[in-house]
């Protein structure tokens, strides 16, 4: 299948080539290249061309290179907000929009709700570099965007159970039903948005490999962690914006945990060591290391990870994230490990209600450290 995108940036200089060659590299993604024009030839041009395409990649800054001799009088997030409209409209079906920017200091020009028209927002300045998407990760994003919006537009939305793929409605918290029933019959992007954003964007009745490997207490390094996840392939998330092993359920995880493994240990009160001594003998798979802690934390009930570093940390050694107050209750709090809270390295804050905690654990780490001086 190839998947078709539109390109739309006020420069095509040697770097926008480049950038559209790398897209291009494996030959199932094609751009078509277009820079601003009029704003009304630019949104006909759109109107006509989009139905032949996956969806559209928009730069934020139309406005700095000259036109004709002329600026353009709109941003990217002006261009995703009409097109947002042609479909609620009906004028257009429904596709991917992501943000492609270099612009410094993106929070300045865009507030939540323009951030919400975008699917995807990718730094064009970052890509490549250390711990950020590679352009073979952002190929994989226009591949799935493309094919989750593909599947809601052809899926009975009405039938929640169908759209994720699943048979057993007891799997979902009845909140996130009904959130998800009052948006049904929304346009496709809304819908969409909520997957990604609400279900998909943080952990919950849905949870990553990683909090996976957190919550068996298992190394992802052991020889035997493929064998493992082999045995919980029916865990799989499988519905709609499924990528692979990405997500995994976290009720059959624990229904498994029941069937297979044990009915009397509670995988949650039991460290890592022990949740990989009991898979082992139940499971027969050997080759299995257990998670060690941070040496900072007091814990091995390993339950999640930390949010920037990825270490795999149980929450009373975590520190609760700001900014999660009007979190969906189906949602898991997220946390930063014990030496991220002390040394920030993403500009990720803690809540204002954990600064008291993290002044007193730092007094307690500077006492020790004079003790050892001495």
């Amino acid at each position: 299948m190839v998947y078709k995108y539109i390109y739309v940036d006020d420069a095509q200089h040697e770097l926008e080539q480049g950038m559209i060659n790398a897209l291009q590299a494996d030959g199932d993604i094609k751009i078509t290249f277009s820079g601003p024009r009029n704003w009304e030839d630019l949104i006909d041009f759109l109107k006509l061309e989009l139905p032949q395409h996956s969806g559209i990649i928009l730069d934020l800054r139309l406005d700095d290179i000259p036109y004709d001799g002329k600026n353009a009088s709109y941003k990217g997030s002006t261009v995703a907000q009409e097109l947002r409209n042609l479909t609620k409209e009906n004028t257009l079906s429904d596709f991917p929009i992501i943000l492609f920017s270099g612009t410094d200091n993106l929070e300045y020009y865009l507030d939540q709700t323009s951030k919400d028209l975008f699917d995807k927002i990718i730094d064009k300045t970052k890509i490549e570099g250390e711990d950020y998407i590679n352009y073979s990760d952002f190929r994989d994003i226009l591949r799935w965007l493309a094919k989750g919006y593909k599947y809601l537009s052809t899926v009975d939305r009405d039938d929640l159970l169908s759209v994720l793929s699943i048979d057993d409605i007891t799997l979902l918290d009845t909140r996130f039903v009904e959130s998800y029933n009052g948006i049904r019959n929304k346009p496709i992007h809304i819908t969409a948005q909520f997957f990604l954003k609400e279900m998909l964007g943080r952990p919950s009745f849905l949870i990553s490999e990683q909090i996976l490997a957190a919550r068996l207490g298992v190394n992802v390094s052991s020889l035997g962690w493929p064998k493992l996840l082999d045995h919980f392939s029916d865990c799989i998330y499988k519905g709609a914006f499924a990528r692979g092993l990405n997500h995994w359920w976290m009720p059959k995880i624990i229904r498994f945990w029941k069937d297979n493994i044990s009915t009397e240990v509670n995988i949650r009160n039991i460290s890592a060591s022990k949740r990989v001594d009991l898979l082992k003998d139940a499971l027969n798979i050997h080759d299995l290391t257990a998670i060690e802690k941070s040496r900072r934390s007091k814990s091995d009930a390993f339950w999640t990870v930390c949010k920037v570093r990825k270490i795999a940390i149980d929450t009373i050694d975590g520190f609760v994230i700001s900014g999660q107050d009007n979190k969906f209750p189906w949602q898991d709090i997220e946390y930063i490990c014990i030496d991220e809270a002390l040394r920030p390295s993403k500009g990720i804050t803690i809540s204002s209600l954990e600064i008291p905690r993290l002044k007193n654990l730092k007094s307690i780490i500077e006492n020790n450290e004079q003790r050892e001086r001495r």
